[in-house]
């Protein structure tokens, strides 16, 4: 049985705006896997105006080294090193009420 995250770990893990913007995509895809490149390009898109190929693999490596694992770590997500994809977990739902709750000034504020 996955263990519910406290508020403090809520909001380390929404500290970062990769990971917040993450967490957000993944909830709203109805498919149960997304691969890490699209993950990679929908956090690239939401979090710079016209991502350069630059910005875009920076968020990939990002995501694939430090997000990711830290939110397979809280049961946020799983991810499949096979498939090289991201689920959303149960766990996710304890994030919501925060995330609901952000404005853009909080937005601005996250760490990239």
């Amino acid at each position: 049985m996955t263990e519910k995250l406290s508020e403090t770990e809520c909001f380390a893990l929404l500290g970062n705006r990769r990971r917040l913007l993450a967490v957000q995509i993944l909830r709203e895809q109805c498919a149960e896997y997304l691969s890490m490149c699209e993950l990679a390009e929908g956090v690239a898109e939401r979090a710079h105006d016209d991502p350069t190929a630059t910005e875009r693999h920076e968020v990939h490596l990002s995501l694939y080294h430090t997000h990711i694992p830290r939110l397979e770590q809280a049961d946020v997500v799983a991810y499949d090193r096979d498939d090289d994809s991201v689920a959303i977990r149960p766990n996710a739902e304890t994030l919501m009420p925060f995330i609901a709750q952000l404005t853009e000034d909080d937005l601005a504020a996250c760490d990239t």
